[in-house]
């Protein structure tokens, strides 16, 4: 078959992906971040905690990016649902980490223990945002040229992948010892609200839910 009926039916000329994508492991982290986009839609509305609609929307769009996988199932070249997946799989992430980055912000004002953090709040969520979105527009950038059907332009796309990948888990890695940090000094010195019998159970639960989140 020739380039150009490829190219008219939407299809690479070459194999867009070096595995045959398995349909029935895309269906079943559909499901998942469908129930968990459902469950936190559900308890944003309830509790009015509307910076958790970054995470939602990186839910659906999870889900969405697993859909393409399944279009993608027995054919590696349709181009149309090789976007799909690779855009939304890897665009998706920043906006999950976009809530967890404004919650550590919100449990540090909640228990008045600014002087634990090793950045202070006012800045810490706009900076971890700002290099997501970095990280974004690296990630879409690159997956177009993935998807653009020229083989030298896909190997540079996932050069630019792979570079927002890299920088996106550095970033990840500071997080993690920003927290971390912040766990340790307040266990050892408590506020006068993060020790309170209720408070204590809370926030040392909602510091573990975020650091697992990040080691997952």
């Amino acid at each position: 078959m020739s380039e150009s009926t490829l190219v008219a039916r939407g299809d690479a000329p070459f194999d867009l992906f070096v595995y045959n994508p398995s349909a029935s492991a895309a269906w079943a982290f559909i499901v998942l971040f469908a129930i968990a986009g459902a469950f936190h839609f559900i308890y944003l509305i309830y509790l009015r905690a509307w910076f958790f609609i970054p995470l939602v929307l990186g839910c659906v769009g999870e889900a969405f990016g697993y859909y393409g996988r399944t279009l993608a199932h027995n054919n590696q070249r349709a181009v149309g649902p090789y976007i799909l997946q690779l855009m939304l799989i890897l665009a998706s992430p920043p906006f999950l980490a976009a809530t967890i980055y404004m919650t550590l912000g919100r449990v540090i004002r909640t228990l008045d223990a600014e002087q634990h953090a090793v950045m202070r709040t006012k800045w810490t969520s706009k900076l971890y945002i700002l290099v997501d979105v970095a990280c974004f527009v690296m990630q879409i950038f690159g997956s177009a040229m993935q998807g653009s059907g020229d083989a030298a332009g896909a190997a540079q796309g996932m050069h630019i992948v792979l570079g927002g990948l890299v920088f996106q888990l550095v970033v990840f890695i500071l997080f993690i010892i920003m927290a971390a940090t912040f766990h340790l000094r307040t266990n050892r010195e408590p506020t006068r609200i993060s020790s309170r019998p209720g408070v204590e159970v809370l926030w040392r639960r909602s510091m573990w839910v975020l650091e697992l989140y990040y080691w997952s």
